[in-house]
């Protein structure tokens, strides 16, 4: 996904010093960053990308192998739980694509669902960081399809997907407003594109004002909840000092969130727990 993101789009104090941000990453750096992915450490991979919100120019290889990587590495580790869904919330964060098919079709989250006993916490971090639920390999099957029609799928990984179907881009264009707002409670990100249209653009279009206000007003919220997610602390440590209006409940998040929560100022949290996912 080009540029810095909504939270860049959001924040004309980070903006400003955005030309010294972004320089490209040291090829050497990038084969850190692959060799990080591969062995499912965060927190290194974060140590030579410092601060994710920055989306510092990662080749394009980088960009379109990154989840492929992390999904093979999954499945070879048997890595489940909170720790390896982080690294799906990270790679998201930093601009990874996490829908791109491979030479059979199949997206980073199919890829998962056929090749392991798929992990519920895994299966979250792919549908909050949007991972399509309807794309089609060369078979026919999307994974949604696969879910509802595979015996060896576990009924808690089918009942993530039914939470959330049907995607937060199918729910804007439906004008559900209802969905829309349930899926932004499930921290299902916002930043999303299709066809050169972002979710915004697409709210725009379908003129529902209640639609339009949620999903420009919760961007830094979300910014802020996935960057709990992936343990971006340096992230969300800025996002603090920038007292950028958050609206969260940390009851919402899962761990690792409430692993980051004593890292920060209790002032800050006591202010966040206050909110709620949206209004």
């Amino acid at each position: 996904m080009p540029g810095l993101g909504p939270f860049f789009d959001t924040c004309p104090g980070l903006k400003m010093c955005e030309s010294h941000m972004i320089s490209r990453l040291h090829p050497q750096t990038q084969d850190l960053v692959i060799k990080a992915v591969e062995k499912l450490d965060c927190d290194l991979l974060l140590s030579i990308v410092p601060d994710s919100s920055h989306q510092l120019r990662l080749t394009p290889e980088v960009m379109r192998t990154a989840f492929s990587v992390a999904v093979d590495s999954l499945v070879r580790s048997g890595k489940v739980g909170v720790h390896a869904a982080r690294m799906i919330y990270l790679l998201r964060n930093l601009g990874a694509h996490i829908n791109l098919q491979d030479e059979k079709g199949n997206t980073p989250l199919m890829s998962y669902l056929r090749q392991t006993s798929a992990d519920d916490e895994v299966i979250e971090a792919f549908l909050r960081c949007n991972a399509d639920l309807y794309v089609q390999n060369k078979e026919g099957e999307s994974p949604l399809e696969y879910v509802m029609a595979t015996n060896s799928i576990s009924r808690s990984v089918r009942a993530i997907f039914t939470r959330y179907v049907p995607g937060i881009w199918e729910a804007v264009s439906k004008d559900d407003a209802m969905t829309v707002r349930k899926l932004i409670n499930e921290w299902c990100r916002v930043d999303v594109q299709m066809g050169g249209k972002t979710l915004l653009h697409l709210a725009l279009e379908t003129g529902t004002e209640s639609i339009i206000r949620v999903i420009s007003g919760i961007r830094p919220s979300m910014e802020f909840a996935h960057s709990v997610l992936a343990g971006d602390t340096q992230k969300v440590e800025i996002m603090l000092d920038l007292k950028l209006k958050i609206n969260i409940n940390f009851r919402n998040l899962p761990p690792p969130g409430f692993l980051l929560v004593p890292t920060f100022d209790p002032r800050h949290i006591a202010g966040l727990k206050a909110g709620a996912g949206t209004k």
